[in-house]
């Protein structure tokens, strides 16, 4: 027996501060998590001719709304956040999706930032109709560890 299972998922979303301030942001978003799936199952009997198999392929675009912040713990360190989610059912698919993750900044120096976090992504999708009918539910979570390097004059941490 085989199985298969494939998943990428692109994130695209605009964000929009409604508090900017020097050491503290916070703002709403609006964006999409476009998924492309590949599922399958493969079965051969021992000692015959006997097999199956099924793929079910499926990309789904769930748009989510969210909210996001963070504010400055003095000139090196900084905290940040955000959760997004969004549920929608047309027809035959229904889907939900829910992101989030806060992280610990720390700046050594003048535009390097080391990030220590916690991540989690989760959807679920049903689909039904008269030919088909699968569910899928998904997500993954834990730790991130990051570095960035910010070119310019302004940065988040002052």
């Amino acid at each position: 027996m085989n199985s298969v299972f494939n998943n990428a998922i692109y994130r695209f979303s605009w964000g929009y501060a409604i508090l900017a301030k020097p050491t503290a942001e916070l703002g709403l978003s609006i964006g999409t998590h476009t998924l492309q799936t590949n599922i399958g199952l493969a079965a051969t009997a021992s000692g015959t001719t006997l097999s199956t198999n099924d793929n079910f392929d499926f990309t789904a675009p769930l748009p989510d709304l969210g909210i996001w912040g963070g504010f400055s713990m003095g000139p090196k360190w900084a905290f940040n956040g955000e959760i997004s989610y969004f549920t929608i059912s047309t027809g035959d698919v229904k889907g939900n999706v829910l992101g989030y993750n806060a992280a610990l900044m720390f700046t050594p120096v003048k535009n390097l930032s080391l990030t220590l976090g916690y991540t989690g992504f989760d959807f679920n999708v049903d689909v039904k109709s008269t030919k088909e009918s699968g569910s899928i539910d998904w997500g993954h979570n834990g730790l991130f560890l990051g570095a960035s390097f910010s070119f310019g004059r302004k940065t988040w941490i002052h």
